[in-house]
């Protein structure tokens, strides 16, 4: 198999499995306790909010773990190319978000906000794993 073909497609599985895990994750949060899911928080509920934080864990363990699978030195750009590539197929979907302020727009933040957890979380994944790693062979 192609190295590029096969580091895609280990990234490509794996950011998927980390947001259906997270996806199921919220929903069983919201079938065990409906009550948070009643709650209202800045304008949605409780489960989504703590969705994101779940998509959150989910991708620092995927910035953890599946650089040591990649075979690349650019382990972190094999990682990001599909959370951009997302992102940018989701821009070009909604053109207007382009005009979109997150600070006074009130859904902005809610769209933009799975793709900047996602990114922000695997780059910290992936800097915990190198100080592990390096540590270990100092």
């Amino acid at each position: 198999m192609i190295p590029a073909l096969r580091n895609g497609l280990i990234a490509v599985a794996a950011l998927l499995g980390a947001t259906l895990s997270a996806a199921v994750a919220q929903n069983l949060l919201r079938y065990i306790a409906p009550a948070v899911s009643a709650q209202v928080v800045g304008g949605t509920d409780v489960v989504s909010l703590l969705g994101f934080a779940f998509l959150g864990l989910a991708f620092v363990c995927v910035g953890l773990w599946v650089p040591g699978w990649l075979k690349s030195r650019l382990a972190l750009v094999w990682l990001l190319a599909p959370i951009i590539g997302a992102y940018l197929a989701a821009l070009f979907q909604e053109p207007r978000i382009f005009g979109c302020a997150a600070v006074t727009a009130q859904g902005c933040w809610l769209f933009l906000s799975p793709f900047i957890v996602a990114g922000a979380a695997v780059g910290l994944g992936y800097v915990l794993r190198v100080a592990v790693v390096y540590r270990n062979v100092v």
